[in-house]
């Protein structure tokens, strides 16, 4: 009788997220398996990239760090600035990050730094389940300890997927749904790793250029402290320009760039 006096409430908030977290299983498995396919080994695309000849791309100065979940292959967003391109950083960090199942990670246990070649290192940074995952922080330290590199000459680069649903995926068509929509509403990684929002360069797989802005609330903006946190919340939300314009998402690329307001 508890049930209909209210009790099924619990029930269907227990059965959502139990649903969620099935489909959030299930979407990054069949995702992981289907970029698993197109994977290229990072040494064999090393062997590639430093071997002299004519094709090879153009080396410019400075460092770029490359985001990946998968560190022996390559970054699909390393391949597609080299594709669209035509340039290899002098410098060039994969750098993965790994949760470890403890609380917090000691800083003594934070990275650990792998030089693969003269112009590739593999950088591995360890938080705990707990910690504030702060990469800038964490780079800071590497920096103090020995890592060479100068921020303001350093670029970030991320890789932004556009989900699409496919009958073929093996999951059912709402499912598929559910899974493009919970990614979408993630958190920004910029955000979320505390990156400089400057030197971050988002690639969708492209050569189109958009102007991404990170806004932060400013005491002396003028505005009261609610309604500036209210229209940052709604520029934040605001329509995709690459979904907007109707832009190939394949041939997108966002830069980043922090504002005061």
């Amino acid at each position: 009788m508890k049930v209909h006096h209210g009790g099924y409430v619990p029930i269907l908030i227990a059965g959502t997220l139990i649903t969620m977290m099935w489909t959030w299983r299930k979407g990054v498995s069949v995702l992981r398996e289907k970029t698993a396919r197109q994977d290229i080994p990072l040494n064999q695309f090393m062997a590639i990239v430093e071997r002299k000849s004519e094709h090879a791309p153009v080396q410019v100065p400075g460092t770029a760090i490359f985001l990946t979940a998968t560190p022996d292959t390559t970054p699909a967003v390393l391949l597609h600035n080299i594709k669209h391109n035509h340039v290899l950083h002098r410098h060039n960090v994969i750098m993965t990050i790994k949760t470890a199942r403890v609380p917090y990670v000691p800083e003594k246990d934070r990275y650990t730094i792998t030089k693969l070649s003269d112009r590739f290192s593999l950088l591995e940074l360890r938080f705990g389940f707990m910690d504030d995952q702060n990469v800038s922080r964490a780079l800071a330290r590497c920096r103090k300890e020995g890592f060479r590199f100068e921020i303001m000459s350093t670029s970030f680069y991320l890789g932004r997927r556009k989900l699409i649903a496919d009958p073929q995926s093996g999951l059912p068509q709402w499912q598929d749904k559910l899974f493009i929509a919970m990614a979408d509403s993630a958190i920004d990684p910029t955000e979320y790793f505390h990156l400089p929002a400057n030197r971050v360069v988002e690639r969708s797989r492209g050569n189109q250029h958009l102007g991404r802005r990170k806004l932060i609330a400013d005491p002396q903006s003028g505005l009261p402290q609610w309604q500036d946190k209210l229209f940052i919340a709604m520029a934040d939300s605001a329509i995709d320009p690459t979904e907007y314009f109707h832009l190939p998402a394949n041939r997108v690329v966002e830069l980043g760039e922090q504002v005061i307001i």
